[in-house]
């Protein structure tokens, strides 16, 4: 057993809270008790809101559709490849399938979520510059 002297400070162990979580606490005090008046005389701006809510949900549906999309963009370069070396190295049929697979849309913007542009899973087979 461990005896204490007379020289050994007693600390008591507080613990801290994480950086991000102050830092929530203290703006939410600050909009609930600093600037409440403040926010009740403006009328808040919802189309800001609308603009987060579509970026954030633009970035949801991205992450799924972009595994899948990234899947079949390395399997169709795949099979591309293959069908090159197996037509004696014909581009044009290996070109299809690349085009096809390979081009398309990768990530979901807010404009395709209000159909102001079309998402394309499979690129063209002209020679378009798809995004």
């Amino acid at each position: 057993m461990k005896q204490c002297d007379s020289t050994s400070v007693h600390v008591p162990i507080r613990r801290r809270m994480p950086g991000m979580a102050r830092a929530f606490v203290v703006a939410l005090c600050l909009s609930v008790f600093g600037c409440g008046s403040a926010l009740a005389a403006e009328e808040l701006d919802t189309s800001a809101f609308k603009e987060a809510g579509v970026g954030v949900a633009s970035g949801a549906v991205t992450i799924p559709y972009l595994a899948g999309k990234l899947l079949y963009a390395g399997v169709g370069g795949i099979v591309g490849g293959v069908s090159w070396v197996l037509s004696g190295g014909n581009s044009e049929t290996a070109e299809s399938i690349w085009n096809s697979s390979l081009n398309g849309t990768y990530v979901i913007t807010p404009e395709h979520l209000r159909g102001h542009e079309p998402v394309r899973f499979m690129g063209s087979d002209s020679s378009e510059d798809d995004e």
